[in-house]
């Protein structure tokens, strides 16, 4: 059969109508979990944010804020990967991203809430914080590099089972 057939074939058989979408990209999301690990380490190696750094070096405060959005955004990234290759799902949005990494049993759901506060973003809080609550900048990266530490450990664990298997 022609290629445009089995496209076609592929394309019927796919859940969402696009045969490369659905593959589960284990290299990608591998790619995503390096870049998470390495931008932790970052914002570790500033030590604790309290107050006596950022008014030594005020630069750190948005720093940290703009690794936290990245990591945020390399979640999500990794979530739609999990959640097309694995569930068959599209999320829409950022909680629904971590709902299905959950259903696709990488994630723990305990997890979810540490990483989508009720208050907001990490990030958001932070950058709101730097102005309004220099004392809870600490608290608030202590939590999201706990939350993302842990994500990155068990969608890593995940992805090594995976890897061993196909």
């Amino acid at each position: 059969m022609s290629t445009i057939g089995d496209f076609t074939r592929a394309r019927r058989n796919s859940p969402s109508g696009d045969p490369g979408v659905d593959r589960l990209d284990l290299a990608a999301i591998d790619h995503r979990l390096i870049s998470m690990k390495k931008s932790i380490e970052q914002l570790e190696s500033y030590g604790p944010l309290n107050t006596s750094l950022l008014e030594d070096k005020p630069a750190a405060g948005l720093v940290a804020e703009r690794i936290m959005f990245f990591l945020a955004d390399l979640a999500v990234e990794i979530n739609g990967y999990l959640a097309r290759g694995v569930a068959h799902r599209f999320p829409r949005g950022e909680s629904e991203s971590y709902l299905a990494a959950v259903s696709a049993g990488v994630i723990d759901a305990e997890l979810v809430p540490r990483l989508i506060p009720d208050e907001g973003p990490h990030h958001v809080l932070l950058q709101l914080s730097l102005d309004s609550d220099p004392e809870a900048v600490e608290a608030i990266v202590a939590e999201a590099l706990s939350a993302y530490g842990a994500y990155t450990q068990q969608v890593s664990a995940w992805v090594r089972s995976e890897g061993a298997r196909g």
